[in-house]
């Protein structure tokens, strides 16, 4: 949850509220400002409370809004001691076991060779491929479905399984597509990097939110760390 406490006008008083899960621990970052915590209020919420605050005035080649705005994110995590060095290297793990599980299998390896008949450079080779999983069904942003009946889709178990079924949620499409490429010789990862258009990556922000690569974002065990 994103608590916005500078805007486009002065505000004199910007409160918020916040009721927990009795059982969740809960993580507050606050963002150019100084550090705001949560005092504990009547009816078992919590009080987060900033005064005076000046508008923020876009300016041409400005950061981010977010780079020098005042707001804050709370959210939810087991593991309160987690701090942000263990956070990333825990999710460089998971990384690693995603990664592992792309490599390609027997389905993988037969289809490459009739993909990039014909192509002579690793351009012809990569584009071949990339044209491939292009044409692979996305349910993602298949408008002859409605919202109930994609969340209903069974997920596919891996890129081989993709295949078969020549469908997949984008996630899925881009496992293909990096299981093709090493099937042909080439090397690929799947990566997280931060959206500089959205805010700058810093270590130190243990949370998924702030990696553009969206692919885990609603992932269990990277949400729960």
């Amino acid at each position: 949850m994103r608590f916005i406490f500078q805007r486009d006008i002065p505000i004199q008083n910007s409160v918020y509220y916040f009721k927990p899960i009795a059982s969740a621990g809960v993580k507050y970052i606050s963002f150019n400002m100084a550090n705001q915590e949560f005092k504990k209020d009547k009816g078992g919420f919590y009080r987060l409370e900033l005064n005076n605050v000046p508008p923020i005035k876009e300016e041409p080649r400005m950061p981010p809004e977010d780079e020098v705005r005042s707001w804050g994110l709370l959210y939810y995590s087991s593991n309160s001691s987690l701090d942000s060095s263990d956070y990333w290297s825990r999710v460089g793990g998971l990384l690693a076991d995603i990664n592992d599980a792309m490599k390609p299998g027997k389905d993988s390896k037969s289809l490459v060779p009739q993909i990039i008949e014909g192509a002579t450079t690793s351009e012809e080779k990569l584009s071949k491929i990339f044209q491939y999983a292009r044409k692979l069904k996305i349910l993602s942003f298949d408008t002859s479905i409605t919202d109930e009946e994609r969340d209903k889709q069974k997920r596919n178990k891996s890129p081989e399984d993709t295949i078969k079924k020549g469908q997949g949620f984008s996630s899925d499409i881009n496992d293909v597509f990096a299981t093709l490429v090493i099937a042909a010789g080439f090397e690929a990862r799947i990566a997280f990097t931060g959206d500089r258009s959205e805010i700058f990556f810093s270590r130190k922000h243990a949370h998924q939110s702030f990696v553009s690569n969206s692919r885990y974002r609603n992932d269990p065990f990277v949400y729960n760390m």
